[in-house]
């Protein structure tokens, strides 16, 4: 049976496949990450934008990205 990880993989590969520039892209978190918590501290910040859409990897959840100050992305969760 596939697991969500290989599915969301899947689904990925065929929306993006025919523009791999718009690909979704991974980056790390500078910080541990709470439940309530709004300012996302990421490693490298020029790739996101407002507007964006960030997943949670261990959980699934979505966040919308509503502005970017260097490496802090503010996210409505």
């Amino acid at each position: 049976m596939a697991t969500t990880a290989s599915l969301r993989a899947a689904v990925f590969d065929y929306l993006y496949g025919a523009y791999p520039t718009d690909r979704p892209f991974e980056t790390l978190l500078n910080e541990a990450l709470d439940n309530s918590e709004t300012d996302v501290d990421v490693l490298d910040g020029t790739d996101w934008a407002k507007g964006d859409h960030l997943e949670i990897e261990e959980t699934g959840e979505q966040c919308l990205v509503l502005s970017v100050a260097t490496n802090t992305l503010a996210v409505k969760r």
